[in-house]
């Protein structure tokens, strides 16, 4: 998956579904692509920690430095397996 654009209370719906939808159609890993996120707040975050809690969550590719910022800030980038793909 591949996530872009603005992440917060007000726009999470639309990727909570699409993973809840993927964990319905029998997903046992998401990997999800951060490069296009240009904003995730506390909303997004627990979205994240939350989907890492009910299965597998990778991160691929490059996560934004703004999302890695968030990461480290919190002590959650410990909480996920990123894989850089270049």
């Amino acid at each position: 998956m591949r996530a872009s654009g603005e992440f917060d209370m007000e726009s999470v719906s639309g990727l909570v579904q699409a993973l809840a939808d993927a964990r319905d159609e029998g997903a046992t890993r998401v990997m999800l692509d951060l490069s296009g996120v240009t904003f995730g707040d506390s909303t997004f975050l627990n979205v994240l920690i939350r989907t890492h809690r009910s299965g597998e969550l990778v991160l691929v590719g490059d996560s934004p430095r703004h999302l890695r910022k968030l990461f480290e800030l919190t002590g959650t980038e410990h909480l996920f397996r990123h894989v850089r793909t270049s």
